[in-house]
């Protein structure tokens, strides 16, 4: 019920012209059909909430909300052109006709408000968040002072409501390697003015439109994991600034970095699409020399997951495996 809970928390928000898009990637556990049952007042779930961000998704938002119902089709072409406006602060839901990855899902709704053309920027939020009450209007308000840049906030752990997750992002463009600035460092109050960042996460990011409309939507080729180091990578060699918005804040249920928690799936996208990025997006040295970081350090990596977790360490040789071959052979191969 991750997504019920982001959703109370987002119809909480301060900001008032707005107009949510939730995407049902195909999911296979019929979440579409309680999601309507929500939004109609008929399933009340009893969240297993953290009590210290209880307030931001409790007492429920007054139900009913309108909603409309849209194939993936329909909501690509900008849904039904006939529905009486203003539809805000209701909710545009999609039945997706594949899952296709992370990318797949979010371009959906971006591709929809694009052909509704009625919206100046985009958020997209990962459902497994709860956002305090002036995050988007913190976000919109940076915006608003410089419509030349993508925006993101403070991401604190859900389990850990004073931890930070990220704090902004950099990009090494000489290794390729990412890293999020104050991972697990508690959350200070400082500065609320926004900080040039180099890499952002698309958990939560604001994108204007006039972004989409001169570099395009996400890649949908990476699947999920470091399609938003390419988008972020790919603004920036257009000349958009990334920014970093400290009083914009989300909680995030991401997991702890241990060895132990790492899923099959994350391990494999993470590795295949590491290589992917290198071979695609890098040029000239800084490809060769972050082609040899990758490769130099495939052994030692192998060598920590055959001891912490054989099992990882088998689909991360698979994901380098499966990369190869999709570059020398032209064939995607998708395993998950």
């Amino acid at each position: 019920m991750d997504t019920i809970e982001c959703l109370e928390s987002v119809f909480r928000n301060n900001y008032l012209n707005y107009q949510v898009i939730v995407v049902d990637n195909h999911s296979p556990n019929n979440s579409l059909e309680y999601l309507k049952a929500w939004a109609e007042g008929r399933f009340n779930p009893e969240l297993k909430q953290n009590l210290a961000l209880k307030s931001l998704s409790s007492p429920p938002v007054k139900k009913p909300i309108e909603y409309v119902v849209y194939t993936q089709e329909l909501a690509e072409r900008g849904g039904d052109k006939d529905l009486k406006k203003p539809f805000n602060n209701s909710i545009i839901f999609v039945h997706a006709d594949h899952n296709r990855g992370f990318a797949f899902g979010n371009n959906i709704g971006i591709k929809y408000a694009l052909a509704k053309d009625d919206f100046e920027a985009v958020i997209l939020l990962n459902p497994d968040t709860v956002i305090s009450t002036d995050a988007i209007s913190k976000l919109c308000y940076a915006y608003e002072n410089n419509k030349d840049a993508l925006f993101t906030g403070r991401i604190l752990y859900y389990k850990n409501p004073d931890v930070i997750w990220y704090d902004g992002g950099s990009f090494n463009e000489w290794l390729a390697t990412t890293r999020h600035l104050n991972i697990d460092k508690k959350s200070l109050i400082g500065t609320e003015n926004p900080t040039k960042v180099s890499f952002m996460t698309f958990c939560f990011v604001l994108i204007p439109k006039k972004v989409i409309s001169k570099i395009g939507v996400l890649d949908e080729s990476y699947f999920m994991y470091t399609e938003d180091l390419e988008y972020s990578y790919r603004a920036k060699k257009s000349g958009f600034h990334l920014y970093h918005v400290p009083g914009s804040v989300i909680w995030h249920k991401a997991g702890s970095g241990s060895r132990r928690n790492v899923s099959p799936l994350f391990a494999y996208y993470y590795y295949k699409n590491g290589l992917k990025f290198r071979c695609t997006k890098l040029k000239g040295v800084k490809q060769i020399i972050s082609l040899f970081y990758y490769f130099i350090r495939l052994p030692y990596s192998f060598t920590k997951w055959l001891i912490s977790n054989p099992k990882i360490g088998k689909i991360m040789l698979r994901a380098v495996a499966d990369q190869l071959h999709e570059m020398f052979s032209c064939e995607p191969r998708v395993i998950f």
